[in-house]
């Protein structure tokens, strides 16, 4: 099978940063984020299965497992023995999965615009197998091969609203996306769907790893689940930043920068 495409930047011998991005995205979501990181970490930013150059990996489904398999495979290749992660939206629930895992020794996990899952009971199965046809549904728009359709309705989403309000960085970010290959897209909207992925929160009230919530104040719904993180334990701190919605790290990147080098040096 092969290896998740990786950019490995930074110090050799800094402390490791491993970054993930969200759907549809690339690790080359991250250059701002790794360039104001350069002094003091070593950051390693991965193409998640499906996306970027990480196609045709030859399993059945890229799933969350097939991922954190194949990324702490080349993290102990490196001879890397714990690292901080950070993760936004797919990419952030990923990281709360390989938390939850224990398979690696995360030291500190900051997620942005991240679900940890829906909470058992109230009629969860219902949702999750909801979520999976609904994401099927939208894997089968993306195995028509046109993908700028299908980034039009994706961001044309209540979740985006901040988003389109900047038509020139959203269209920035949609060239970058349109590199993806649709259908290696639709078999990762498939595998990692949020109906397979299950409720964290128990996790989360447990663990005694340093977690840093971040949503914007102009997504309620995630501003809403990253009050509901903020205290779960004592470890965890939330933080909502003004004036950016989803995607905080591309709105408000100066802001990402200086509290996210601030919780990954403390």
């Amino acid at each position: 099978m092969k290896k998740l495409f990786q950019i490995d930047s930074g110090p050799v011998d800094a402390p490791v940063v491993v970054l993930l991005h969200g759907f549809m995205g690339s690790s080359a979501d991250w250059g701002p984020t790794r360039s104001s990181l350069a002094d003091d970490f070593r950051c390693i930013s991965f193409d998640l299965s499906g996306h970027g150059k990480s196609v045709d990996l030859g399993a059945d489904e890229y799933s969350m497992a097939l991922n954190e398999e194949l990324l702490v495979e080349e993290l102990r290749s490196l001879d890397i023995e714990s690292a901080a992660l950070v993760g936004y939206s797919m990419g952030g629930r990923l990281a709360l999965y390989m938390l939850a895992s224990g398979m690696f020794p995360w030291t500190r996990v900051c997620v942005e615009s991240a679900n940890p899952g829906g909470e058992a009971g109230g009629g969860r199965g219902e949702w999750e197998s909801g979520r999976v046809s609904f994401d099927e549904e939208r894997a089968r728009e993306l195995e028509t091969g046109d993908l700028r359709t299908f980034l039009q309705k994706w961001y044309g989403q209540s979740v985006f609203a901040s988003l389109r309000e900047r038509p020139d960085l959203l269209t920035e970010i949609i060239e970058r996306l349109l590199e993806n290959d649709p259908r290696e897209l639709a078999k990762a909207l498939v595998g990692m769907s949020q109906g397979k992925q299950k409720s964290l929160w128990g996790t989360l009230s447990t663990t005694d790893i340093p977690i840093l919530a971040v949503a914007g104040a102009l997504d309620a719904k995630y501003a809403d689940i990253v009050g509901r993180m903020d205290g779960l334990s004592p470890t965890i701190r939330g933080s909502i930043v003004q004036g950016a919605g989803h995607v905080v790290h591309a709105e408000k990147p100066d802001e990402w920068s200086t509290f996210l080098k601030e919780f990954l040096s403390e």
